[in-house]
C-alpha cells in the first residue's frame, strides 16, 4: 500500500443523510488502486460545506507530504449519487489516460425532461448558453469523454464546460489548487420592466473558474460510472427530449 497514492473523498451533506447503497459503494468499493480518505461535512450553506471539504483536502496534503505521501485527486460524491463498484479507479484512469485535470461524470437531473446539470457558457466565457440533454450526451456526435474542444472543434475557444460536482475528481496537487474555491453568486435582473432572480451555483463557479486556470475540463457520459438515487435516470424510460433546452437564467438543480 505505501506504493499507492491517497485519494480525498468528500461528501458533502446538508441532513446528515448519506443513501445507504451510495455508502456502500463509496466506503468498501471505491478504489482497489488507492488510498483513501474519506471525509463528510454538513451543512445548509452548500459552497461553505464544499469549501470546508476542499480546505481540509489541503491541510491533509500538507500533513501527507510531510510523511513522503502524495495527495494528488480530490474526490466529490454527492449523498444522492450511487456509483458503480470501483468508480474511483475508473474515473482516474481515465483523468490520466485523458491528461485531465478536472473529470466530472455527466448526471441527469431527477425530473423526466432530460436535462442533464453539465452546460456550456456563453460566447465571452461568462453566463450560460445552454445545458446539455441526455439525447445530446449519448449521441455518436460527442465523444464518450470529451471536453470543450470536442463539442466546438474550435481549440482555445472563450467558452467553457460547466460541470456538476456530484461524482468528481480534480487534482489538488498542482499551484492554481490553492487558488480556487466554491460560491453561490445570486443576483436579480431586470429586463423589459420584469424582475427575475439568477443565480450561479456553486459547481457552476468552481469549474468555470477552474478552467480560466487553464485547465482542461472533460466529462465522461453519465450511464457507466453514476447513478442517480431516482427513477428518472433511467435514460428511456420517459424519453429524452431531442432538442436542445435553453434553460431560464435561475434554473439548477
Amino acid at each position: 500500500m505505501e506504493n499507492k497514492s491517497v485519494v480525498f473523498i468528500a461528501i458533502p451533506t446538508h441532513d446528515h443523510k448519506i443513501d445507504v447503497r451510495m455508502a456502500n459503494v463509496v466506503y468498501d468499493r471505491s478504489t482497489k488502486d488507492h488510498q483513501v480518505i474519506i471525509s463528510t461535512q454538513n451543512s445548509s450553506l452548500l459552497a461553505m460545506n464544499c469549501n470546508n471539504l476542499w480546505c481540509e483536502a489541503l491541510n491533509s496534503r500538507q500533513k501527507l507530504n510531510a510523511r513522503q505521501l502524495h495527495l494528488k485527486w480530490f474526490a466529490m460524491i454527492h449523498s444522492d449519487v450511487i456509483p458503480e463498484p470501483f468508480w474511483l479507479d475508473k474515473l482516474i484512469s481515465i483523468a490520466e489516460a485523458k491528461g485531465a485535470d478536472l473529470l466530472s461524470c455527466v448526471i441527469p437531473f431527477k425530473s423526466p425532461d432530460g436535462i442533464t446539470s453539465t452546460a456550456v457558457s456563453k460566447h465571452d466565457g461568462t453566463g450560460v448558453l445552454w445545458r446539455f440533454t441526455q439525447t445530446e450526451i449519448n449521441s455518436a456526435d460527442i465523444p464518450e469523454t470529451f471536453s470543450i474542444d470536442d463539442v466546438y472543434g474550435l481549440p482555445g475557444t472563450p467558452k467553457k464546460l460547466l460541470v456538476n460536482t456530484g461524482c468528481m475528481i480534480c487534482r489538488i496537487d498542482q499551484p492554481w489548487s490553492d487558488e480556487v474555491f466554491f460560491t453561490i453568486n445570486d443576483t436579480i435582473t431586470r429586463q423589459f420592466n420584469e424582475y427575475t432572480p439568477t443565480v450561479e451555483p456553486e459547481d457552476w463557479f468552481f469549474s468555470r473558474m477552474v478552467a480560466e486556470k487553464g485547465v482542461r475540463l472533460w466529462p465522461p457520459r453519465p450511464s457507466k460510472y453514476c447513478m442517480l438515487v431516482a427513477a428518472f435516470l433511467v435514460h428511456d424510460k420517459f424519453g429524452a427530449k431531442l432538442e436542445t433546452r435553453y434553460p431560464k437564467p435561475y434554473e439548477h438543480h
